[in-house]
């Protein structure tokens, strides 16, 4: 196995396991349910995973489709979540942008994650807003 994917993986666990302690942090103010989706450097969904939230569209339609091109977010939240991409590259934190989506509000938690070169992996959880 190359190096590189072996990094790669790596940064999968590291980001998962950090996404999953920051549900427990915020388990009385957002709820149980959650949608974990990573992408690739295009932003393009390669993997997702849910906990007690079910996905708006099937999981077998968004693979390998950018995650703002999907035609479910209105112009203004897809302008804010691709901001939301930017910072998480330049801050090297996790950006928070919230949306909706039937009336219902959300928030993405975006992380950055340098892979290779200038390349990056995307981790973004998805919470309703209670």
């Amino acid at each position: 196995m190359k190096i590189s994917k072996v990094l790669a993986l790596l940064c999968v666990v590291g980001v998962t396991s950090a996404l999953m302690s920051m549900e427990k942090e915020q388990v009385g103010q957002q709820g149980k349910g959650y949608l974990i989706f990573t992408l690739n450097n295009d932003k393009s969904i390669v993997a997702c995973a849910k906990h007690n939230m079910d996905y708006k569209i099937k999981s077998k339609v968004f693979f390998g489709k950018k995650i703002t091109d999907l035609g479910l977010l209105n112009e203004h939240d897809k302008n804010a979540v691709e901001h939301g991409f930017n910072l998480a590259i330049e801050s090297k934190n996790t950006v928070k942008v919230p949306y909706k989506l039937d009336d219902k509000k959300f928030v993405a938690k975006i992380i950055a994650q340098k892979t290779e070169d200038t390349k990056r992996m995307f981790f973004v959880k998805v919470q309703e807003i209670k």
